[in-house]
């Protein structure tokens, strides 16, 4: 993986908290990997967001539920989306 990715990919595994042992175990690698390059949700912005959401002019009501879980889905309100 890290030779596919290059040798910025494995400069940034170096900067990371990992035996040796970890460093040859592919899920270990992968998971390390993602945590870095998956940007973190702000959490307050994004239920901002739905709860700013109104119904457009000619929007119909399907249209707008859709809208609303698409957004539901990064407010990380668990049990009550």
């Amino acid at each position: 993986l890290i030779y596919c990715m290059g040798d910025e990919a494995d400069d940034i595994l170096r900067g990371q908290a990992l035996s040796d042992v970890q460093r040859q175990q592919y899920q270990a690698v992968k998971d390390t990997l993602d945590i870095y390059f998956v940007p973190r949700k702000n959490i307050i912005y994004e239920r901002a967001r739905f709860n700013q959401r109104v119904q457009l002019t000619n929007e119909t009501v399907d249209s707008f539920v859709t809208a609303l879980y698409a957004l539901a889905e990064n407010c990380n309100y668990g049990a009550l989306r």
